[in-house]
């Protein structure tokens, strides 16, 4: 298959502007119940958030589905 290189930059922009959780990419969202409490999940990764800005930091797990929703709410804020 060859594709033109107006083609592949189309490509490229649609792969890279899908998220990992989101659900217009038609995942489930980026906040998930995990056996520990609920997460919130980086659209760009899909992994956990972590404590203190650190990549090796705890992953952050809160109390409700709420709480989760309001700390990636203030983040998108």
């Amino acid at each position: 298959m060859r594709l033109t290189e107006r083609e592949l930059r189309a490509f490229i922009r649609k792969v890279l502007s899908e998220g990992k959780c989101d659900k217009a990419s038609g995942h489930e969202g980026c906040v998930r119940k995990r056996a520990k409490g609920w997460v919130v999940l980086s659209n760009k990764t899909g992994k956990p958030w972590r404590g203190g800005g650190e990549k090796d930091g705890d992953i952050v797990y809160y109390d409700s589905e709420e709480k989760a929703k309001a700390a990636l709410g203030a983040y998108h804020g």
